[in-house]
């Protein structure tokens, strides 16, 4: 894989989702967070693997919600990858994304 860079953005969260989607002023950047990233919590990064169903989305992030900002995202399993008209719908056991090209 090549990969490609991508952004990301976090639509909503799922009715049964196994973790809580965090408010911002509960949400620590850079820290170990027992929920999942708040709604419009957005990356931009390299796409480390394809994104299939029953793997996690593995994004080596260059920006965090338009901040230079270097790390790691790694979601929750994709179940779920439906085509959407600006890039793919990607459903996690938590999330829903949009995830584009770039």
């Amino acid at each position: 894989m090549n990969s490609p860079k991508v952004s990301i953005k976090k639509l909503f969260a799922k009715p049964l989702a196994n973790y809580e989607t965090a408010k911002w002023d509960e949400w620590n950047d850079g820290d170990y967070n027992n929920k999942t990233p708040p709604i419009d919590y957005e990356i931009e990064g390299l796409l480390m693997s394809d994104v299939d169903v029953g793997s996690s989305i593995s994004v080596l992030r260059t920006k965090r919600n338009g901040v230079d900002v270097y790390g790691h995202f790694v979601s929750s399993k994709v179940e779920k990858i439906l085509p959407y008209a600006e890039g793919d719908l990607i459903y996690t056991q938590n999330s829903v994304y949009i995830l584009k090209h770039l």
